[in-house]
């Protein structure tokens, strides 16, 4: 702690003590002084310590993040939980984040692609941009951009997380190692249970009925097929593919489709309310109060199958 007096020159702790205090106490004083300039001096150091910022942009990507990141990270989620990313706008408070932020975590694959703009625009300088699904180890030959609902990309994902963490956080490396290895274990085990969930289901059952084309990677995992009502939202449904899936599901047997929250059209209403079809719900690339985490509702969803399926 250093002081400057009327003439401007320095005066440091040693100096006003003996200038105050010139009894047998003074060294007291001295001590005492030289305490408080060593606890502010500490303070300030802590201060500094403060999270790294980073944004992503869905809320999947986000809990990922956060596995990684843990208490060294503050995290802000452009499209909220239980928000359609197909009709999501940015805020200015979302360009306020993405400004302030050392990373920004996206999913890129056509997904989320139409953020770039506002992200190039509201990034620093030294701000990055990290899209998760680049260098994946794909399998399937699918425009499907929902990677996710195969665990095994996930892992592949939290590796990418991983390295652009450390990279702008070295001195957290060793946390997010472990971290990073921790998550892994748990997409690992995840994928063993889902497995072993829907093998119970009958051979014949397997085919997934969506109304939103969002599953080809979690069927393409488990050895199920799948169909749609629309690659969309509920605007591109069109009456000729209502037909051609009804036609697909009548000849098929099929018991059971299944749609998201925020996307349960009144055309999947009107068939289970006239007995034609069960309708159950399933998550392709939102969270929400019930299903809060990527794990809770990979379990979710397999349970939901096995339910409607079984």
């Amino acid at each position: 702690m250093i002081l400057n007096n009327s003439a401007g020159r320095e005066l440091r702790p040693a100096r006003i003590a003996a200038r105050c205090f010139n009894g047998p106490l003074s060294f007291v004083y001295l001590a005492l002084l030289i305490l408080l300039s060593s606890a502010c001096g500490g303070t300030t150091d802590a201060s500094s310590q403060e999270r790294l910022r980073v944004v992503a942009t869905t809320a999947i990507l986000a809990d990922l993040v956060l596995n990684v990141g843990g208490g060294r990270i503050e995290v802000h989620t452009l499209v909220p939980p239980g928000v359609d990313i197909h009709s999501f706008q940015t805020t200015p408070d979302d360009s306020k984040a993405i400004g302030r932020a050392a990373l920004i975590f996206a999913n890129g694959s056509g997904l989320d692609d139409f953020l770039d703009p506002v992200i190039n625009g509201a990034k620093s300088s030294r701000g990055v941009h990290v899209v998760t699904s680049l260098g994946l180890d794909l399998t399937l030959d699918s425009p499907d951009p929902h990677f996710w609902q195969n665990p095994l990309f996930v892992v592949e994902y939290v590796e990418t997380i991983r390295d652009a963490l450390v990279a702008a956080d070295p001195d957290g490396g060793p946390e997010y190692d472990s971290n990073a290895a921790g998550y892994i274990q748990q997409l690992r085990d995840l994928d063993r249970e889902i497995e072993t969930m829907l093998v119970q289901v009958p051979e014949q059952s397997r085919h997934l009925v969506t109304f939103h084309d969002a599953f080809g990677h979690f069927t393409g995992r488990y050895g199920w097929q799948s169909s749609s009502f629309t690659a969309g939202d509920a605007t591109e449904v069109t009456p000729g593919a209502m037909v051609a899936l009804m036609e697909l599901i009548d000849s098929q047997g099929i018991q059971a489709v299944f749609a998201e929250p925020q996307l349960r059209p009144g055309a999947i209403r009107s068939l289970s309310q006239d007995g034609q079809l069960k309708v159950g719900t399933i998550y392709s690339d939102g969270l929400d109060d019930k299903v809060s985490t990527y794990l809770d509702m990979m379990r979710f969803n397999a349970n939901s199958l096995l339910e409607y399926l079984r």
